[in-house]
């Protein structure tokens, strides 16, 4: 996967729309490429991101940021060569809250982290923390289907810059969901109820 903003070719493409100051809920979406591939409330809507994964039937999961070898390399043997003219066949999609975070896939789950702002201004600028006051959560979807399986969702104020929600993508290993948030927290969740095994706030250590 390259760049943030740029088209992603490896197991995620990411097609940034022209982006207000005050950051859009992006829209997960499924789409039907090489041959693989919620409980969700109210909602801002501006522009913003358009996040699309392109998966295929059985294969090699991306249970990480950059791919399930910390590379970026997807190991997959049949991904298309090029997308179609007329697009990719969208197979579900689902509208998220605030984030930065990529998707992981894993074992015919997708996990994403998004934040759902209740007040305050998101200024986008390093010298001016945004105080902001809303839900952060962790969303399970099916992966072939979009079906949702379970959130953890908990209420979180955030002080910090570009405050758009969580920054990582969740890691899923060993049936467990490893997701730090925007302001230090660290949840491990069951991957299958995203029941709360052990949680760590830094924040306050």
């Amino acid at each position: 996967m390259r760049g943030s903003r740029a088209r992603r070719r490896i197991g995620v493409n990411l097609n940034s729309l022209p982006q207000s100051r005050d950051r859009a809920p992006p829209f997960l979406t499924c789409a039907k490429g090489a041959t693989r591939q919620p409980a969700s409330a109210k909602r801002e809507a501006k522009t913003g991101p358009f996040c699309s994964i392109t998966l295929t039937l059985e294969a090699v999961d991306w249970p990480r940021w950059l791919g399930e070898g910390g590379d970026s390399v997807w190991r997959e043997n049949r991904v298309i060569s090029e997308i179609p003219q007329n697009g990719l066949k969208t197979k579900w999609e689902t509208e998220l809250g605030l984030a930065y975070s990529g998707p992981a896939v894993a074992n015919g789950k997708v996990y994403v982290m998004d934040y759902l702002r209740e007040s305050g201004d998101i200024a986008n600028y390093a010298g001016a923390p945004d105080q902001l006051s809303g839900t952060e959560r962790v969303l399970c979807f099916d992966e072939q289907t979009g079906k949702f399986f379970w959130e953890h969702a908990y209420q979180r104020d955030y002080m910090v810059s570009y405050g758009s929600g969580p920054r990582s993508t969740p890691t899923v290993s060993d049936g467990k969901v490893y997701a730090l948030v925007a302001e230090g927290d660290l949840l491990c969740l069951d991957a299958n109820s995203g029941k709360v095994i052990w949680s760590k706030r830094f924040s306050e250590d």
